[in-house]
């Protein structure tokens, strides 16, 4: 998504981020990159940088017939990727952080849920021109 929802609470999202991962006084930045989810760089005061998504659960791409079978379905693919990469031990997979309490993603409200991923710094070029063929594939 290219730019931060409207109706969103920023303030509860930091709160939900300091009280269940435990960073603290995150300061974020929205991220207008990807699609079907919003994201945010989060750093905390001690510096720690984390990659924020927030999921609409009405709205977004995996929705289902409602925002609970919505939160399920996310549940479900997060738990596999971080099964992934944490039993499999499969390095290349980047999965969300399991909070302080092994949870994978919390429900802001009836609407939106967020998961805390590592930050990998990078660039994409998702959005614009590719200089060769060879780039694009």
């Amino acid at each position: 998504m290219l730019t931060e929802p409207e109706d969103f609470d920023r303030a509860e999202l930091e709160a939900v981020l300091e009280r269940h991962w435990w960073l603290r006084e995150p300061q974020l930045e929205y991220l207008p990159v990807g699609f079907g989810s919003h994201h945010w760089r989060a750093v905390d005061s001690r510096g720690a940088q984390r990659f924020v998504t927030v999921d609409d659960l009405q709205a977004g791409f995996q929705a289902g017939p409602d925002s609970d079978a919505a939160f399920a379905a996310l549940d479900r693919a997060f738990r596999t990727a971080a099964w992934l990469r944490d039993e499999a031990k499969l390095d290349f997979v980047v999965a969300p952080l399991h909070d302080h309490d092994g949870v994978i993603i919390r429900r802001l409200d009836d609407r939106y849920a967020v998961t805390l991923l590592p930050l990998i710094v990078g660039e994409s070029n998702t959005w614009g021109p590719y200089e060769s063929a060879d780039d694009r594939r």
